[in-house]
């Protein structure tokens, strides 16, 4: 099991993913992944998780039930998401989903926006300036 923790960076002002370390587990089941994952994160505040990816079996999905029971007796807040079995997957097809249903055409209005703010120095300037990001962002609508 690899370990890849997201993370907000103050510094960066952005969100970042870091490798943290890998659990060799062979075959197991859903205690097995509870106490690998346990093991990995001991330096970590499993309170301040707030959502897990996996690639899907359904070994994972009991290990993700425990762990949401687990956290849930110990603390009220936050709320572990479920958001199925591929976090990234789910959140995309949902916005797909929302812009096609709405017809705002919202994806022919971002590439435009992003346009504007890219391809003029002045706005380009401005945007930076008052993002203080101090760099330009990447084009995230394909």
């Amino acid at each position: 099991m690899s370990v890849v923790v997201r993370f907000g960076d103050c510094k960066k002002k952005k969100a970042t993913s870091r490798y943290l370390t890998s659990v060799f587990l062979g075959h197991t089941c859903a205690e097995d992944l509870m106490t690998g994952f346990k093991t990995a994160l001991t330096d970590l505040d499993l309170k301040k998780i707030i959502q897990i990816s996996m690639d899907g079996p359904n070994v994972n999905f009991k290990f993700l039930n425990n762990l949401r029971k687990e956290l849930s007796n110990s603390t009220s807040e936050p709320v572990l998401l479920h958001l199925g079995s591929c976090g990234s997957h789910t959140l995309h097809c949902a916005f797909k989903a929302t812009f096609a249903e709405t017809e705002w055409n919202i994806v022919v209005y971002l590439r435009a926006l992003y346009n504007l703010l890219k391809d003029v120095p002045a706005r380009r300037q401005d945007n930076m300036f008052h993002t203080d990001w101090g760099y330009f962002q990447r084009n995230c609508v394909q």
